[in-house]
């Protein structure tokens, strides 16, 4: 897959040897970050009206070995809705989704654009589901019900 690098990703790269019992596979890490929204964790969350998530992040991991080649694409991003945290001295800060009734559009408007470039996505959430964050995971998955097909579970 060819990267548009016009597209303001800050890249990270890694290579290395590691044995895989008797063999040596050669092992390259790239980590590809956008910078359409970045800042720190806490401080940058949610989406844009645009779908463009914060801190989105693509890492690729290409492994050789015996002549083959074999490449696994992982991506991660804030949750694509908009939402913010308000930053404390608490451990886990207080959040408010804004604008909750665009929250489907903005989901939608962020997996068209994983789609054109991935073609195939399978959608994990990570976000702890009780307390105060199991309100972003329910509305996370009440818009992934809009969002869901073939290509995108």
């Amino acid at each position: 897959m060819k990267l548009d690098l016009s597209l303001n990703y800050l890249l990270r790269f890694q290579h290395f040897q590691a044995a895989i019992g008797k063999d040596i596979a050669d092992v390259t890490l790239i980590a590809r970050r956008c910078s359409r929204r970045n800042g720190t964790r806490m401080w940058r969350r949610g989406a844009d009206s645009d779908g463009y998530v914060a801190n989105f992040v693509e890492t690729e991991q290409i492994v050789q070995m015996h002549g083959y080649t074999a490449s696994f694409v992982q991506i991660r991003g804030s949750i694509p809705f908009t939402w913010e945290q308000i930053v404390d001295l608490t451990y886990k800060p207080k959040f408010e989704i804004v604008k909750p009734e665009e929250a489907p559009r903005i989901a939608e408007r962020h997996f068209l654009d994983l789609r054109k470039t991935y073609r195939s996505i399978l959608a994990v959430d990570l976000v702890n589901k009780h307390g105060g964050e199991g309100r972003l995971s329910e509305k996370f998955s009440n818009a992934m019900q809009r969002v869901s097909s073939d290509d995108v579970r």
